[in-house]
């Protein structure tokens, strides 16, 4: 169990005991930034951290801490001892002859909690991105923190760091810089003017915080919460659109799948399934709102993954937009229903919605829900699905309902679809092998498509051929 807020207060007054105490015995050491540190340090290990008992070099299945700034080193002995790493005893042998507590750290004394030799500056952050990257090829998803001073970011090692973390998305590092303003020969503004940390990090790519009570210890628990919410935010993107009047619920399956090695984002179009509508719904719009989703949250290459009505947004995402995406994954779509029935059709310019639309706002909710029965037995042979599909459709604004259904009726992407660069699979269900001409006609256009049919079921292919959908999911997207 973690201690609660007084005891971690209290073992910060007692870290701070042991750092005068062994500074004074030796009279030498650096008890400024220690004592600077000693609640950051104190939050990290008594709470922040997922830590193991006892000491392992690899550190597989639990965070790593690396600090850079190793001349606090009286403040890192206090809390490692004090969180069983070693004898608290132990403290006081700091900096004497044959020592395993010498001024910096080493590893070469084999003093458990310490992973590297932090005594030149400028490095530990360039040690934590390697083991953050390391951690990432194990399949390990805990996370790597580092700590460094703010004057140690005058050394250039710091910079080539951050410039490679940002551009390889190493997600699952926390760095925190002791922000005090101090260093050995003075203030930082006059041994060398850095100006905005943060801006330069930003520039770099990273996410900031700020904490602006570094010696409050709830301040630093929610700040570190706060930075560990946001890890992982550099993992390939996951973008799921649900099909016509579904929710985003549609994918749980799918998002439990990937959630690990991925960042998922699932969507719901405004307007179905009990999402507040937005005026001017049309399959047009909705594709540039999901375009500009992506680009205002910085989803870089995102891989699209859409469903019926989703899948043609989809597609015309990747038409019309062709440097956004990775890769598209389109499930049961095809680029124009309507010629499905009819080879001849032609979308109409200036499209009259208004009969359907005022048709279906007519009925009342049960000659609506009684509509929507007949044809949900066609959808999924999972008949433990089916009161999910009509309560999506029930809880759909009526009005945008009607609108994007004859929308998309009207919509033709054959054409289009000659454009997309991207890999594009496209998962379609078992009843169109009996139509193979006219499914292959459709996407002719598309020279990166990959099609392949389901062996059983209807269309909704998650639930009713998850081994076939799966297969092919897991082989398409793969983890980079």
């Amino acid at each position: 169990m973690k201690p609660n807020t007084q005891q971690l207060i209290d073992l910060s007054i007692q870290v701070r005991r042991d750092i005068l105490r062994m500074v004074h015995a030796v009279n030498s050491g650096h008890p400024g930034g220690s004592l600077g540190c000693t609640e950051f340090l104190v939050a990290l290990y008594q709470n922040i951290m997922n830590r193991k008992e006892g000491f392992d070099m690899d550190g597989i299945g639990e965070d790593l801490f690396f600090l850079s700034n190793g001349h606090i080193s009286p403040v890192f002995y206090s809390v490692l001892a004090r969180s069983g790493y070693f004898p608290v005893a132990e403290l006081a042998t700091f900096r004497l002859l044959n020592s395993r507590l010498q001024g910096h750290p080493t590893t070469h004394e084999g003093l458990p909690g310490i992973r590297i030799a932090s005594g030149s500056l400028g490095q530990g952050l360039s040690v934590a991105i390697g083991a953050a990257q390391a951690k990432k090829l194990n399949n390990d998803n805990n996370l790597v923190f580092t700590l460094m001073g703010d004057g140690e970011l005058q050394e250039g090692q710091n910079w080539e760091a951050i410039m490679y973390a940002s551009a390889k998305k190493v997600d699952n590092l926390i760095a925190t810089v002791d922000l005090n303003g101090k260093q050995i020969d003075g203030t930082t503004d006059e041994v060398l003017h850095m100006g905005s940390v943060r801006a330069k990090f930003e520039a770099f790519g990273w996410n900031v915080l700020d904490i602006k009570e570094g010696n409050n210890i709830e301040a630093i628990i929610s700040g570190m919460n706060e930075a560990k919410s946001k890890s992982g935010k550099g993992k390939q993107s996951l973008v799921f659109i649900p099909g016509f009047a579904s929710s985003g619920e549609v994918w749980n399956d799918t998002k439990a799948n990937f959630e690990k090695n991925f960042t998922c984002y699932t969507l719901t179009m405004a307007g179905f399934a009990g999402v507040k509508p937005q005026p001017n719904a049309s399959f047009k719009n909705w594709e540039d709102a999901i375009a500009n989703y992506i680009k205002d949250n910085k989803i870089e290459k995102p891989i699209i993954i859409g469903h019926s009505m989703g899948g043609g947004l989809a597609l015309a995402i990747a038409a019309d937009y062709p440097d956004l995406a990775d890769r598209i994954v389109v499930v049961d779509a095809v680029p124009c229903l309507a010629a499905l029935m009819d080879a001849s059709f032609k979308s109409k310019e200036n499209n009259d919605c208004s009969p359907i639309v005022n048709q279906l706002v007519a009925l009342t909710d049960e000659e609506f829900a009684a509509n929507q029965k007949k044809y949900v037995d066609r959808l999924t042979e999972d008949a433990t699905k089916h009161d999910l599909l009509l309560s999506w459709s029930a809880k759909s604004d009526r009005k945008t309902f009607a609108e994007v259904y004859c929308d998309f009726a009207n919509t033709d992407l054959r054409e289009k679809i000659s454009t997309i660069k991207c890999p594009s699979l496209i998962l379609l269900e078992s009843y169109f092998t009996n139509i193979k001409p006219a499914i292959e006609a459709q996407y002719k256009n598309l020279k990166t498509a990959n099609l392949q049919y389901a062996t059983k079921g209807l269309h909704f292919i998650m639930y009713d051929d998850k081994e076939f959908y799966f297969k092919h999911l897991n082989s398409f997207i793969r983890v980079k």
